[in-house]
């Protein structure tokens, strides 16, 4: 199945309950971070967070964030079990931590620091968790 923008696909999501939607307000400031973080450590659900807080836009992240959103985005395939294997392994380096590598091949640019979470951010959303209704 095409679709015809990321809302066509995000509606897709919502109809087979591949998203979720958060109603409450959230901080754009390393809140919605945090909880990405930990989405994509559990193969969490596609979000929608409808008031971002300084934002007059929704914020939607982790569309792509599971085998099973993949093969959706792609018209429903299904994939062999080795190629789920392959898509799900958390041995290559993907995206900005791809281009890192290119430092010691010889293509030198520095890259900022990783951002480490404050202690205080981590209790923030340990504590909104159940909030957020993300299960």
């Amino acid at each position: 199945m095409a679709y015809k923008d990321l809302q066509d696909f995000s509606r897709h999501l919502d109809e087979k309950s591949l998203l979720k939607r958060i109603k409450i307000d959230i901080d754009s400031e390393l809140e919605i971070t945090e909880i990405a973080d930990r989405l994509s450590k559990q193969y969490g659900p596609a979000l929608l967070f409808e008031n971002v807080k300084v934002s007059p836009f929704p914020v939607r992240i982790h569309a792509m964030g599971a085998c099973k959103r993949i093969c959706t985005a792609l018209g429903d395939i299904i994939l062999s079990e080795g190629l789920l294997n392959a898509l799900a392994h958390d041995g290559h380096k993907m995206g900005i931590d791809a281009a890192k590598k290119w430092t010691s091949e010889g293509h030198g640019r520095k890259w900022p620091e990783d951002i480490e979470m404050t202690k205080d951010m981590k209790e923030l959303v340990s504590k909104r968790w159940a909030e957020y209704g993300i299960h």
